[in-house]
């Protein structure tokens, strides 16, 4: 896990302005993200990297858990690939079993802008080459794929195949959208130290878009939800990584030793 320093950073992004290339639903989308807001988090851990089909096979094995949706999929089951087709309860009984937790959505977007303020993606403002994260290049089935971007996989590929950003993190754009522990909020209704959003319904956060995304998905400030039971091809683009405060870190490692013991 790396650690993300405590402090102050800037959230979100500015209101949007309709722009006629805009999908429809677009401007709904962007509003979600705005305003940008400046809010304090206190120091977090968060994983490296995805969790992958062999270390989530782990927990099914060691705990007796439901196999995800997709674990005979030759295509997205490879064990070195992140692991889909779970659901957000899913994650979240993993977490627990690793000893650590699913983040925040304030904690996931300061830890995929990797100190780096007002960029547009996690390694900066310039477009994704292909060289930068997996999405919808010239090898994806999606009927939106970019053509002019070959980044090596039609799918998922290995967790850690691109560069990582300024914290040490892999794939915190593309590969798979993450499920975060809480839902999507207003932001001007959630200013002020480490911002929760709300519990009481049936959805939550995700982030960072995917293997079927488009650059839009691939923005820092890119918001998204699912269904928190939803399962199958609803979430074949779907995954996750856990976090955990500084005060739960001896769990995490306590649950590690004993299960090697």
């Amino acid at each position: 896990m790396q650690l993300i320093p405590s402090g102050e950073f800037l959230m979100g992004a500015p209101p949007p302005v309709k722009l006629a290339t805009d999908f429809s639903d677009d401007l709904e989308t962007r509003l979600r993200e705005s305003p940008a807001h400046r809010i304090w988090l206190a120091a977090f851990y968060i994983d490296a990297y995805q969790v992958s089909n062999e270390r989530y096979q782990t927990f099914v094995s060691e705990t007796g858990h439901e196999s995800p949706s997709f674990s005979l999929n030759p295509l997205l089951s490879l064990p070195s690939h992140p692991v889909v087709g779970i659901s957000w309860y899913d994650a979240a009984a993993y977490a627990a079993w690793a000893g650590k937790r699913l983040p925040t959505e304030a904690e996931w977007e300061k830890a995929a802008r990797g100190d780096l303020e007002q960029q547009t993606y996690p390694w900066g403002n310039q477009p994704n080459s292909g060289k930068e994260c997996n999405a919808a290049d010239k090898q994806s089935p999606c009927p939106w794929k970019d053509d002019s971007i070959d980044d090596g996989f039609p799918f998922t590929a290995p967790v850690g195949s691109y560069p990582p950003n300024e914290y040490g993190l892999y794939d915190m754009a593309g590969n798979v959208w993450e499920w975060c522990y809480d839902d999507c909020r207003r932001y001007d209704d959630s200013l002020g130290n480490n911002p929760v959003g709300p519990l009481t319904i049936d959805r939550r956060a995700i982030r960072g878009g995917s293997w079927s995304g488009s650059a839009f998905d691939l923005r820092c400030s890119r918001r998204d939800q699912r269904i928190m039971s939803a399962y199958g091809e609803a979430l074949s683009n779907v995954g996750f990584r856990c976090a955990a405060s500084p005060g739960d870190l001896f769990q995490s490692l306590s649950a590690l030793s004993n299960r090697s013991n």
